[in-house]
């Protein structure tokens, strides 16, 4: 089974293989260790860096952030597509994808 980047890495930092505070491989090595490009890397640490599972800085390296209070909640993969409903009063009702 085909795994992406972006997951691998991710479950990774959630499951504590990476803690908080760690460096993360250089783009160039993880990319040639994982046998993708480079952009693939970059991408993956931009998109962990939103979440805000990983701190990245200019000369320094990208790290797993030290208190990952988002992580916890994005273990349910939020935000998921939302459908409206209503019920027979008008209330809405969500369901999650």
């Amino acid at each position: 089974m085909r795994v992406s980047v972006y997951d691998f890495l991710r479950q990774s930092i959630l499951d504590g293989t990476y803690r908080p505070g760690d460096k993360l491989p250089s783009t160039r090595a993880l990319a040639r260790q994982l046998s993708v490009s480079r952009t693939t890397v970059v991408d993956t640490f931009e998109r962990l860096a939103v979440e805000g599972l990983v701190e990245a800085r200019a000369g320094s390296g990208t790290k797993v952030a030290g208190c990952p209070v988002r992580a916890f909640f994005r273990r349910a993969h939020y935000p998921a597509q939302v459908r409206a409903f209503r019920d027979h009063e008008g209330m809405p009702i969500y369901l999650h994808s």
